[in-house]
């Protein structure tokens, strides 16, 4: 099956993933066009498979949804995904666009691409958050909390808190959720980071459909 194919490749590639997330956003300063190139072939591969990821679990999605014949909750819950999605994508847009890179793999964008100026000045300011940055960690709550609502199978709602995350803390138990994903991380680093995001948005919304479609018993 496509589906089970295509699952097999995200756990597969999840190790490239975090190797290139750790070598891009670990670094305070731009990296150097060589430490770029030793790691774009590998960005290249993971940008790739997410965005074929995607395509496969959006199609999978939309078959789960065509099959069914009780399409009231499953509307509102691939509405909401489709709108969180839709968000995401937006955030990666305008990262592109202030950045005028024209390719996250060109190593000829290296100094864009390894430089964290572009994401401190869309989340960041000198107060604390933009208002952006305010917006994507209301909008990211709205988006679990609304899921939640939906959802009442303790399977799946654990994976939902451990796939969008929505709060993290430091040792003074302070909050610093968008300052550990955002903050000084490099523009490749966040829009791989957000892409990840895209992934675990469908991943959900296919575990829902899966279980209305050969159960209605496990998750609702």
């Amino acid at each position: 099956m496509r589906y089970t194919n295509s699952l097999a490749l995200i756990m597969r590639n999840l190790l490239f993933y975090t190797i290139v997330f750790f070598i891009f956003s670990c670094k305070g300063d731009s990296i150097t066009i060589e430490e770029f190139e030793i790691t774009s072939i590998t960005n290249m591969q993971l940008s790739g498979t997410f965005d074929t990821h995607n395509a496969l679990l959006k199609e999978e999605i939309d078959n789960k949804i065509n099959s069914l014949t009780n399409k009231d909750t499953i509307a509102i819950f691939h509405n909401i995904s489709n709108l969180h999605y839709n968000y995401i994508d937006s955030i990666i847009d305008s990262l592109i666009s202030i950045s005028k890179v024209d390719d996250i793999i060109d190593s000829k964008n290296y100094k864009q691409l390894s430089s964290p100026k572009y994401v401190n000045e869309l989340f960041f300011n000198s107060s604390g958050y933009t208002k952006f940055g305010k917006a994507y960690i209301e909008r990211t709550n709205v988006y679990k909390d609304t899921l939640l609502d939906l959802v009442n199978h303790p399977l799946l709602r654990k994976k939902i808190y451990q796939l969008i995350p929505s709060s993290v803390t430091n040792y003074n138990s302070d909050e610093i959720f968008l300052e550990y994903y955002f903050q000084h991380i490099s523009l490749i680093g966040v829009i791989t980071h957000l892409k990840n995001i895209q992934n675990n948005i469908l991943l959900i919304e296919l575990s829902y459909l899966n279980n209305k479609t050969n159960a209605n018993t496990v998750y609702n």
